[in-house]
């Protein structure tokens, strides 16, 4: 149920991020609560170190949204913790390296075929088919 959740969460994200290059931050909210909820009356109690490491990648990526000048945006740096709300254990840390391994070969190849520099590129669909793969490797 909460994979489930997390594949809303990217799939809404990564439609506002190709449309906009905005991430929603309420929707990062919400999540967090229904799979809070659902961790406190499912009875998965067990799951709530989930967030302790949610936390900790939030900090430190929000910090680097802030030393980066918006290279990397407050929204990313939601998508990037949240990861790990979604994943059990430490799969998310493979989910991430996936989806700036993706990220990073679109972006050579845009620069090789098209020889823009300036061209930003959004993350939440690199890591939506990061999460997706993953969740195929991991559940199958």
């Amino acid at each position: 149920m909460i994979e489930l959740i997390g594949v809303v969460y990217y799939l809404l994200n990564t439609i506002s991020d190709c449309k906009s290059q905005r991430i929603d931050v309420r929707l990062s909210y919400i999540s967090v609560g229904v799979v809070g909820m659902i961790m406190l009356f499912g009875g998965k109690l067990y799951l709530w170190p989930r967030f302790l490491l949610v936390a900790g990648v939030a900090l430190i990526s929000y910090r680097i949204s802030k030393a980066s000048k918006g290279a990397l945006g407050e929204g990313d740096a939601y998508l990037l913790a949240w990861v790990f709300l979604f994943v059990p254990g430490l799969n998310g840390f493979g989910i991430l390296l996936f989806g700036f391994f993706l990220c990073s070969l679109v972006g050579m190849g845009m620069l090789v075929i098209q020889r823009k520099r300036n061209k930003r590129l959004p993350l939440a669909p690199f890591l939506f088919i990061s999460y997706v793969f993953a969740l195929g490797v991991i559940f199958l």
